[in-house]
């Protein structure tokens, strides 16, 4: 049987996850403002005042990715987007090839 503190921890963990589903929106739509102005160096400040809380979700460290290679910042993106594709190495070899193509 699990003792109060180990259900005080656990509603704790619950209660942090809520907050950060309903946090990682509200960031992404401040982050799509200042994508659209072309602010990438604010917005990587942006990023990284939330690295505590969001470092392992895919959709801020993909986010993150895309904004170090907007400032040529290569081997820093490539250290956010290799874990994803390897994460999804699987999921993206059971694609057929065509449903893979970038659309422009």
């Amino acid at each position: 049987m699990a003792s109060i503190a180990e259900l005080g921890r656990q509603a704790d963990v619950v209660a942090v996850c809520v907050v950060l589903v309903r946090f990682i929106p509200v960031l992404m739509h401040q982050a799509k403002v200042l994508w659209e102005r072309g602010d990438y160096r604010e917005l990587e400040m942006l990023f990284s005042r939330s690295v505590d809380y969001c470092r392992d979700n895919d959709t801020w460290r993909l986010n993150v990715a895309h904004v170090l290679y907007m400032q040529n910042k290569f081997e820093d993106a490539l250290s956010f987007y290799e874990p994803l594709v390897n994460n999804s190495y699987d999921n993206v070899r059971t694609h057929r090839p065509h449903t893979l193509t970038l659309r422009t």
